[in-house]
């Protein structure tokens, strides 16, 4: 997987053996080293916006499962394991990530070299193979539907998977990390760099990162989510009824809009990967796609971790109701101030409220 010290290191390799390349390494450094002010506080301003969703988003999906006392349904916590894997992708990879564009040219240390890389890759294969766990369950659900209430032991093995297989796909990005000092005119840089034994198998694990953490669970997920849909239309001939066909259109809605941004936040960062790894280009090539590609191709992969809760929020109906609830429980205890009398009429009132609502055939869950 490409770094952004990878134009850095096309200059940095030869210096204790090509002195004509000095020159260029300074011209280099000084271009790497410094980013213009207005482009700096756009690229902070863009992260900072999608670092602040994704946590507040993802702590309200998982201050909401975790204070609910009818937690049951695997779904449940394949939606809090997702929640915490994009709140790993928020604190590892946001703000590291835009530090990395910002100064492209900053070692955090031998330690950071190598987890902070691990944790991002970890967080993002464990949030797209959770993803990919989401639409298995719905799949399940709605083809078996008789086994609904799904065992522990069920639940739990598929999230030690996902967890397994993520830490154990992303382990050599820890691997091949090192931190590297550089004797320059003048002083030394560290530099966080890959070292791969062959350029060949650098772009060997490239390829299977395509394959096991974008086109795999792509393929996999649009196909579970794809049978589901079949599966609702055929009931939905065979029992044309306005349930069926509320649940069908949503599920199908559901489905498309899971799809479509998972490929859409994903690709132009596994296209830049690709074009790196395997693609012949030239030093000035390079610069351009770190200085300008990247930043907006890590953006937009991140943001997906800030959909995910409101999507799978805005599609569970029961999640939905636990946020109102918490919301009109906090709203009663601070009109009442404690008073238990005006607690009592507060619950009576809102009692009155959706048993109108129920006889006028206005359910509160649209």
């Amino acid at each position: 997987m490409a770094t952004n010290n990878t134009t850095i290191d096309q200059f940095l390799q030869p210096v204790e053996t090509n002195a004509s390349s000095i020159l260029d390494l300074k011209e280099l450094l000084e271009k790497e080293m410094t980013r213009p002010l207005l482009t700096a506080l756009l690229m902070a301003f863009a992260y900072s916006i999608i670092f602040l969703v994704c946590l507040v988003g993802n702590l309200i999906v998982c201050v909401m499962i975790l204070k609910s006392k009818r937690t049951t349904s695997a779904t449940d916590y394949f939606i809090f394991n997702l929640a915490i894997c994009d709140l790993l992708v928020g604190i590892f990879c946001i703000p590291f990530t835009l530090v990395s564009h910002v100064f492209p040219v900053l070692s955090l240390g031998p330690f950071a070299c190598k987890f902070i890389p691990l944790a991002q890759g970890v967080a993002v294969g464990a949030s797209v193979f959770t993803l990919m766990a989401i639409a298995y369950d719905r799949y399940r659900l709605v083809i078996h539907p008789s086994n609904s209430k799904a065992p522990v032991k069920y639940w739990a093995s598929i999230l030690a998977g996902v967890w397994v297989s993520a830490v154990s796909i992303m382990v050599p990005q820890a691997i091949v990390r090192e931190e590297i000092s550089h004797l320059l005119p003048g002083g030394h840089i560290k530099v966080c760099q890959e070292f791969w034994p062959s350029y060949t198998q650098q772009q060997a694990y490239s390829a299977a990162l395509l394959a096991c953490c974008y086109l795999g669970p792509l393929v996999i997920s649009a196909c579970l989510y794809l049978m589901v849909a079949v599966t609702l239309r055929r009931r939905k001939s065979t029992n044309n009824t306005m349930h069926a066909s509320q649940r069908f259109n949503k599920v199908t809605k559901m489905l498309v809009i899971v799809i479509v941004l998972f490929t859409l936040s994903w690709i132009p960062l596994y296209a830049c990967w690709m074009v790196e790894d395997f693609g012949e280009l030239a030093p000035p090539q390079k610069i351009i796609l770190h200085d300008y590609v990247y930043p907006f191709a890590h953006w937009l992969a991140f943001s997906n971790s800030c959909v995910n809760p409101l999507l799978y929020g805005y599609f569970n109906k029961s999640l939905r109701k636990r946020f109102r609830d918490s919301l009109v429980r906090r709203s009663d205890n601070e009109i009442t101030g404690g008073n238990i009398s005006l607690k009592i009429k507060a619950n009576v009132n809102r009692k009155a409220i959706l048993k109108y609502r129920r006889n006028s055939n206005k359910p509160l869950d649209r």
